[in-house]
């Protein structure tokens, strides 16, 4: 009879190990856009950055749409200075903002973008619409907000550190679905083996000796209440009987001579085996070793000698398979955020 208990555990943790990997693996052939952005020397009143957007995924990244706001500040220059794709700007009807799109950016594709910007003069309204720039002079303090989205997401936004407005603040706190469900999975796989291995640790075995003795017992049990004619001798009959009673069963009287009865009934029967025996004779024989295999195995409190054993084959089963799911969480929190390990 199949003992499915035995696989459940095999079939949980295999199951949550395909998840963690495919979702990973889904995950991981995605595009990734990371947005860097460096201050230049300034060119006199102008402020000058260089932004590149890079695609750190394995994915191709389609329809690229970079946005530069610099707040309170006038673009005054302009322009891509490298690009692996084709990348151009569109036209923006704000005097601070920048746009840049590409049809897409392959994996390891680069755009790299230079602006030039500086102060301007305060807007002067007629009602609500613009006139002109007339106003008092305001100087650019060097404060931007840049962003980049594409068909299958959006990168995180680059903000300069000065930067204090309450809008412009960036979500926290936001984490990847994909990440959340595979770490969750992970712990889940980890869990589950430490506690499948708690249990197999504290699980009482009888110690080999006395398992010896028990199983063998049993089996001469079996094999009589069968036939009662039987005349092969017993499985490792030698070995076994060949234990010191007073080792096995710690001095305990009662213990021993119901041992001491079983081996003597086992020895009686071996023996006269060898020099051969009649039908009749050798079921008088069998009757006695079972019933003084019936009397050891009821007799004696096998429970007392059971003790804890370490399962090292099932500790490895588990362990490894756990260390591959840290290992393995670890590799996509690395990925996510690289600064963090």
């Amino acid at each position: 009879m199949v003992e499915w208990a035995q696989f459940i555990p095999a079939i949980v943790g295999s199951g949550l190990i395909l998840f963690i990997l495919n979702t990973g693996l889904a995950d991981y052939n995605q595009p990734k856009l990371v947005i860097d952005v460096q201050k230049a020397p300034a060119n006199g009143t102008q402020k000058r950055f260089f932004t590149t957007v890079t695609n750190e995924g394995m994915a191709v990244a389609t329809n690229v749409r970079i946005t530069m706001y610099y707040i309170n500040g006038y673009v005054a220059n302009y322009r891509i200075v490298f690009a692996t794709e084709n990348a151009t700007f569109t036209d923006s009807t704000k005097p601070n903002t920048l746009t840049v799109t590409a049809p897409k950016l392959s994996p390891h594709g680069v755009i790299f973008i230079h602006s030039a910007i500086e102060g301007h003069k305060a807007l002067k309204y007629t009602g609500r619409y613009l006139v002109n720039y007339t106003g008092n002079y305001y100087p650019y303090e060097g404060e931007y907000y840049i962003s980049a989205s594409y068909n299958q997401g959006g990168a995180s936004p680059s903000r300069s550190t000065n930067l204090t407005l309450t809008a412009y603040k960036p979500l926290v706190g936001i984490v990847p679905f994909s990440v959340v469900v595979t770490t969750f999975a992970s712990v889940a796989l980890i869990i589950v083996g430490l506690v499948i291995l708690y249990q197999k640790l504290n699980e009482k075995r009888l110690p080999n000796n006395i398992s010896d003795v028990f199983v063998n017992a049993l089996m001469v049990r079996k094999k009589l209440k069968n036939n009662l004619e039987y005349k092969e001798a017993f499985q490792h009959e030698e070995r076994w009987s060949r234990y010191d009673p007073r080792d096995l069963f710690a001095y305990n009287v009662n213990d021993i001579i119901y041992f001491d009865d079983f081996n003597t009934e086992i020895k009686k029967r071996s023996s006269l085996i060898t020099k051969g025996i009649e039908s009749s004779e050798l079921r008088k024989f069998n009757e006695n070793c079972l019933v003084a295999a019936e009397h050891m195995l009821e007799g004696i409190d096998w429970k007392k000698f059971r003790k804890l054993q370490f399962n090292y084959p099932l500790f490895w089963k588990i362990t490894v398979p756990g260390i591959l799911a840290i290992v393995f969480m670890l590799m996509l929190v690395h990925y996510y955020y690289p600064g963090f390990l």
